[in-house]
């Protein structure tokens, strides 16, 4: 059986120790881990996938919203939940396939990234080739939540096996010419596999690269 994290635990007993918050105020907060932003087939919009930390079952929950905007799909989010999305505790972002293909919808939800004063900078940014919903649902043997899963692995081997990119690093390399490499995750074999890179030109995916191939990026 898999096992809550460690690390969200930690987190959460410090605040306790510290006296920053007491226990109402935590229990109002929702505590995000991870984020899936997908295309809406139906809308042209967004929808969103929120991989939440759920304190008091010790285990995770997956929520979902849709929107003109990324903002928008997150408030949607909110209405359906009993408390705040909290998102200080957020390690990752996954990005979809049919949004990274779309210049508009890539566009807007980077700078809605880079632009939301709640979202960490240094948050890890991961592309999806398919649904970055799928991933936030994949069975993951090692750790109960994808993002705190993404961020042992490079802490412990990421760079001997891919590079790491976070909201910063996505949002710099937009500004100067609309390019960016994206490094990807996958399901393969039935586990999370990161290797390989979305390349993005003129805010639009124009290919992916191998493991091969990104290897020493």
């Amino acid at each position: 059986m898999k096992r809550f994290s460690s690390v969200i635990l930690a987190f959460l007993f410090a605040l306790f120790l510290t006296g920053c918050w007491d226990m109402v105020e935590i229990e109002d907060r929702a505590f995000v881990v991870s984020v899936g932003i997908d295309k809406d087939g139906k809308t042209g919009g967004y929808t969103a996938d929120a991989e939440i930390a759920d304190v008091n079952a010790k285990t995770e929950m997956i929520k979902h919203g849709a929107g003109q905007t990324v903002p928008d799909a997150f408030h949607e989010i909110d209405t359906r939940l009993g408390r705040k999305l909290y998102f200080g505790q957020l390690k990752l972002v996954l990005l979809g396939k049919d949004l990274l293909a779309d210049e508009n919808l890539f566009q807007g939800c980077a700078d809605a990234l880079a632009d939301d004063p709640e979202i960490s900078r240094k948050v890890m940014v991961l592309a999806v080739n398919g649904d970055a919903k799928e991933i936030l649902e994949a069975e993951n043997a090692e750790e109960l939540l994808t993002g705190v899963f993404v961020d042992k692995f490079f802490k412990n081997n990421g760079a001997t096996t891919t590079f790491r990119a976070d909201v910063n690093d996505l949002a710099r390399s937009l500004h100067v010419d609309g390019s960016a490499v994206i490094p990807q995750i996958s399901v393969e074999n039935g586990e999370l596999k990161l290797g390989g890179a979305a390349v993005i030109k003129e805010y639009k995916l124009c290919g992916w690269l191998n493991d091969e191939e990104v290897r020493g990026y």
